[in-house]
């Protein structure tokens, strides 16, 4: 895909080089480039450290430890945000066009939002199995012992009034049944 876009760009390019000289195509390139670089940077140190994060939540037992994490997945996040800012601050000293470019390059780091939201929801959603399963774990233990799955009669009674009990239509249905017999 990038090489299909550059393709498409260089005949703005040609035309730039045409109209303006050599150095002002490099120094319009070298501000797209450093974009895309800083703007790239923040994204791989952020996946770089969320993946490292979760993998250690995967491994982690203990609850006060997966919420550090979280804490410090969202601190995470505070790289692809506050990274290109700080960065173009300090070179807004030397060159305000390549500041400004850097700073800007936060547009392209939105995605990292996403991503951080999901892995934010993948932690917690690992907080709740480790929270609530040992309270579902002896139930579901205590069934499994006394087998009815092997009843397969009861297990498709069962699974079928799961599915069609909890809904409004089917009550009304029932009810309608029921009042005309």
């Amino acid at each position: 895909m990038i090489p299909g876009t550059l393709l498409s760009i260089s005949g703005f390019i040609a035309f730039l080089f045409k109209t303006r000289g050599a150095r002002s195509t490099f120094y319009g390139i070298s501000l797209l480039a450093l974009l895309f670089g800083s703007s790239l940077l923040c994204d791989l140190i952020y996946i770089i450290l969320t993946r490292y994060i979760l993998r250690r939540i995967s491994g982690i037992d203990r609850i006060p430890e997966i919420l550090i994490m979280i804490v410090l997945n969202l601190l995470a996040l505070a790289v692809p945000l506050l990274g290109p800012i700080y960065l173009g601050t300090a070179l807004f000293k030397y060159s305000a066009q390549a500041g400004a470019v850097v700073v800007v390059s936060i547009m392209f780091n939105s995605i990292d939002f996403l991503a951080g939201i999901a892995a934010l929801l993948l932690a917690l959603l690992l907080l709740f199995h480790r929270i609530f399963w040992p309270a579902i774990q002896r139930p579901l233990y205590a069934i499994y012992r006394f087998a009815p799955i092997k009843e397969k009669k009861w297990l498709c009674k069962t699974g079928v009034a799961l599915l069609v009990l909890p809904n409004h239509f089917t009550i009304d249905l029932l009810r309608a049944t029921l009042e005309k017999l």
